[in-house]
């Protein structure tokens, strides 16, 4: 292509529509979707990706791997599908508290964060959360109602999990959509920037923002940096504790959504724990074998989990020591895992506690591996000297502000709730603050 357009945006997941909708109208913008997927082995790739791709009869949509430096661990992928991982769990749309970290240092103030917020929930349908109605006697602070939940977009109710691929796509409309995935950023003789593409072609523009989703952003910016020793990010690697006794809560709600209820603990207007209880009758059969013994089959496609399958509860549980440190090696290739220090968690001890208060037992639980939370943000830089900086202080350094991050990357820190409304709120202030200078 020879068109210099005013802006690139790498990326076609929620940041990416955040940003597009940001920008001022008359640009000329140009959309690098990624949607180029290489072929992952179907052993690799999380159940949840398997059974949502192969229900809906979509690519699963990730790109390269990302091999564990010791065996153990999972391979990890750069998503590369519209949408992204909104298209397999992105469907809890949670604002963030005035005491949770919603970005105060980027914000004017809450009242601006809430603004960003309400823009971009009025693209979509949302189910309300509400209160359980029956009586409860957890313990103090903690509340249960039913999710947020990203049920549909403003033109298509009932897109469910296909929400945000159809937003993304409307907003795309009016734009020049490559579908190549981009492989690094080059400064052209003449100034522009040039997205170098899969195919061995190239986009130029005069400013980049990069949208690529943590992971894409990260080996996007390792490609393009020589002298960059590595980058890490933080993942929050949830717990995953497996209870029975909780039916009674089940059958009491008017809707069948998998994500049945969402039990969190407020404090001065802060959560500190956040944990979602998992209805396995009102899902596919898939989803169940997957996740109990990794076996996805087309032949059971379109099949309901039996009632029985309510009989065990899933209950996903985030507290403020369940976080992990992802490290990825200068070629963006190869990643280690550290785990914070859980040893003492008080929030998981009472989480298990108000479970039981609500009737439920739990038998026993266990710790998402790091990266496999999905819930990443805060990615760093490492320089040749081994310091590390947020990507957006490397990026304004080595192209005077005219290729920027406007993905979760930028994010120092997340709260407990998902943080997929947040990431978009400071996404869209972003792209607007800089629009204005």
């Amino acid at each position: 292509m020879t068109t210099c357009f005013d802006v690139i945006v790498v990326g076609a997941g929620p940041c990416a529509l955040a940003t597009l909708s940001a920008l001022p109208a008359n640009l000329s913008v140009a959309i690098i979707t990624g949607s180029e997927p290489a072929l992952p082995s179907p052993s690799d790739v999380h159940p949840k990706i398997r059974v949502v791709s192969l229900e809906s009869g979509q690519h699963p949509g990730v790109a390269d791997r990302i091999e564990p430096t010791e065996g153990k661990h999972r391979t990890l992928y750069a998503t590369a599908i519209t949408g992204g991982l909104a298209n397999y769990w992105g469907q809890q749309f949670v604002r963030y508290g005035r005491g949770d970290p919603y970005g105060a240092d980027l914000f004017t103030n809450y009242q601006a964060y809430i603004d960003e917020c309400s823009t971009m929930e009025a693209l979509f349908c949302l189910t309300d959360g509400t209160p359980f109605p029956g009586p409860t006697h957890l313990p103090e602070g903690f509340i249960l109602h039913e999710p947020r939940l990203l049920n549909g977009t403003a033109d298509n109710a009932a897109a469910g999990l296909d929400a945000m691929r159809f937003a993304i796509d409307q907003a795309m409309k009016n734009y020049t959509c490559v579908a190549c995935r981009a492989t690094r950023l080059s400064r052209t003789e003449t100034g522009e920037w040039s997205v170098h593409l899969s195919d061995g072609s190239r986009v130029t523009g005069r400013k980049i923002w990069l949208a690529a989703g943590v992971i894409g952003t990260a080996q996007l910016v390792l490609n393009s940096i020589d002298t960059l020793r590595g980058a890490s990010f933080r993942d929050h690697a949830p717990y995953m504790a497996y209870a029975s006794g909780l039916r009674h809560l089940l059958r009491a709600r008017p809707g069948r959504h998998f994500n049945a209820y969402t039990l969190e603990r407020i404090e001065s207007s802060h959560c500190d724990v956040f944990a979602s209880i998992y209805d396995m009758g009102s899902t596919e059969l898939n989803l169940v074998l997957g996740s109990a013994i990794n076996l996805v089959s087309p032949f059971l496609r379109g099949v309901r989990s039996p009632s029985l399958a309510s009989r065990l509860q899933p209950v996903q549980i985030w507290t403020m020591r369940s976080f992990s440190r992802i490290v990825l090696d200068a070629t963006g290739t190869r990643y280690s895992s550290h785990l914070d220090d859980a040893s003492t968690d008080d929030g998981l001890c009472q989480t298990i506690a108000a479970v039981s208060s609500l009737g439920g037992k739990v038998w026993r639980h266990n710790r998402t591996p790091g990266g496999l939370g999905f819930h990443y943000h805060n990615l760093r830089m490492t320089l040749d000297d081994g310091r590390d900086i947020p990507v957006n202080t490397l990026l304004r350094r080595w192209s005077d502000g005219h290729v920027l991050c406007s993905d979760a990357s930028i994010l120092p820190t997340i709260g407990l709730r998902p943080h997929t409304l947040t990431a978009m709120a400071t996404a869209r202030y972003l792209v607007k603050k800089q629009s204005e200078q």
